[in-house]
């Protein structure tokens, strides 16, 4: 994907999720406040880099993006990365947001208030002498407990989200956290996902009928459209449809294409994509 398509993708995007967001505000009001949300996120980003290269702490640096099974869910890293978290005022009250042990050389981070304020998870990392940026952001949960955005040291053993952060907790929240190698030096900042509250918006999504997922076992990949509906609607899930050209149209207009794919995006929101011909199943 050209970086041409990638802007373009973007503002589609965007344009979806002011349709499931906005609520009360009205969609441009509400893409101008993501739009200035990011810009003023840059603008702190660079300003952050340009002080640690001023110390002299230039250390080697990447940064990675995880991949999502749909493409419309890969859209989604573009203002993850930029650091869109507009959404996400924190608000979670003043607990132990990370708990810390040590097993086979690495250090272990567990998230214990996914809701925690970033400050929060900043100072309980900087308590235990690492320079690590936690955000938490929203996401689908077939990949809450995966990193999302990694910006940190390209050599030497990595930073891993936890085996077992795809195993639900007993609140029903997946459990999230680090391993975090013991001699890990340097600076790292980290968008790790977790299980979204109703009414969130998912800033990172995975396919719609992976594992987890709303439409998990639907068996609505396939099927017309005029049958799939009423599946969709028989699960108590709010749908947007797009036609063959990614035209969004209501279903009764496409009655007879084929459901192609599915993203979610939000608690009990999805997006579904048509083809007029059946699709090949995985």
């Amino acid at each position: 994907m050209t970086d041409t398509d990638r802007s373009r993708a973007g503002r589609d995007l965007l344009d979806d999720v002011a349709r499931l967001a906005a609520g009360g505000l009205r969609e441009e009001a509400f893409r101008a406040q993501l739009r200035g949300e990011l810009a003023k996120e840059a603008a702190r980003l660079k300003q952050s880099h340009q002080l640690r290269s001023a110390r002299g702490g230039r250390h080697a640096r990447h940064r990675r993006r995880l991949a999502w099974a749909a493409a419309a869910a890969a859209i989604v890293i573009a203002a993850v990365a930029f650091g869109l978290t507009s959404a996400l005022h924190d608000t979670a009250p003043a607990a132990a947001a990370v708990s810390f042990s040590r097993s086979d050389g690495y250090i272990v981070a567990s998230v214990e208030n996914p809701f925690a304020a970033t400050a929060q998870l900043r100072a309980a990392f900087v308590a235990h002498g690492l320079d690590i940026d936690l955000k938490l952001i929203p996401v689908s949960p077939s990949v809450a407990g995966t990193v999302v955005f990694f910006d940190g040291p390209s050599e030497g053993p990595q930073i891993e989200p936890l085996h077992s952060s795809t195993r639900p907790s007993p609140g029903g929240m997946a459990t999230v956290g680090l391993r975090i190698p013991n001699n890990f030096k340097g600076h790292a900042s980290i968008y790790l996902g977790r299980s979204a509250r109703a009414g969130e918006v998912y800033l990172s999504a995975g396919d719609g009928f992976a594992p987890g997922e709303a439409l998990y076992k639907s068996g609505v990949r396939g099927m017309q459209v005029a049958a799939a509906a009423k599946v969709v609607s028989g699960l108590g899930l709010m749908a947007e449809w797009r036609d063959a050209q990614g035209i969004d149209v209501q279903p009764q207009a496409i009655p007879n294409n084929r459901v192609s794919g599915a993203v979610p995006l939000a608690p009990g929101k999805v997006l579904i994509s048509t083809s007029k011909e059946k699709p090949r199943l995985p």
